[in-house]
């Protein structure tokens, strides 16, 4: 039985997604609930001297999609030295593998990054978090316990959009929440017009996702919004939200 699910991703995330869910046998449709307004970075100092940094943490697909562009429409050639760390296999794909060192986690989040890094950073090291505005404050977590100063490059933010195929989708009977921001913007959605996902399971990757679902919500948490985790899931039972 082909099991149907709906994949909440950015726009520009979106395609990328549900191509992985059809050629993994998922009935897959897609939905964006928050879209992206870049911020202009052009003279911001991460970019005009990225020079001084030896490590950078990319955040997301997104935030990975526009600083390549912030950077490469600054730099005739990428600074040499600078390693990449990436949330996940998914956002490593965007950087130029060519110019950058790029090192990922076993398995894919924040938290296992986290600690990888905590095995590598000394309180010398430069480095650098990029992401959406007022996002990736996980990361703070290695100045408090490595010393280890961190700047911030907010390449973007996210602002609310409405779907035009929010009631067809309810059809389906998982949704996959590529972030908690991501989340929070459904469901302030769905309550706005009056749309009920009671019969939906959600599969969402942290445990402030999970903070968010309503009381009775039925999920998963998984490791990452990728087809091979929630396959992986499906194999147990769901989680109930208290």
């Amino acid at each position: 039985m082909t099991v149907s699910v709906c994949v909440n991703r950015l726009p520009t995330a979106l395609d990328r997604a549900l191509t992985a869910f059809q050629t993994a046998g998922f009935d897959a449709c897609g939905i964006s609930f928050l879209d992206t307004c870049p911020i202009d970075v052009a003279l911001h100092p991460a970019v005009t001297e990225l020079d001084r940094y030896q490590h950078v943490i990319v955040t997301s697909p997104e935030a990975a999609s526009q600083w390549v562009r912030a950077i490469e429409a600054r730099w005739p050639q990428w600074p040499t030295g600078l390693t990449c760390w990436c949330v996940g296999e998914a956002t490593a794909a965007y950087l130029p593998n060519h110019a950058v060192r790029i090192r990922c986690a076993e398995a894919p989040g924040s938290e296992p990054l986290i600690d990888m890094m905590r095995d590598v950073l000394t309180p010398e090291a430069r480095c650098l978090v990029v992401t959406a505005a007022d996002a990736g404050r996980q990361f703070r977590v290695l100045e408090a316990s490595l010393s280890v100063p961190l700047d911030w490059l907010e390449l973007y933010r996210l602002v609310a959009v409405k779907p035009d195929n929010l009631r067809a989708c309810c059809a389906c009977d998982y949704w996959v929440h590529g972030s908690a921001a991501l989340l929070k913007a459904c469901l302030e959605a769905v309550s706005e017009d009056g749309v009920s996902l009671a019969s939906v399971t959600h599969c969402v990757t942290s445990d402030g996702a999970v903070a968010l679902l309503p009381s009775g919500s039925r999920y998963y948490r998984i490791a990452a919004p990728q087809p091979e985790y929630v396959r992986l899931a499906l194999e147990g039972e769901p989680c109930v939200k208290a």
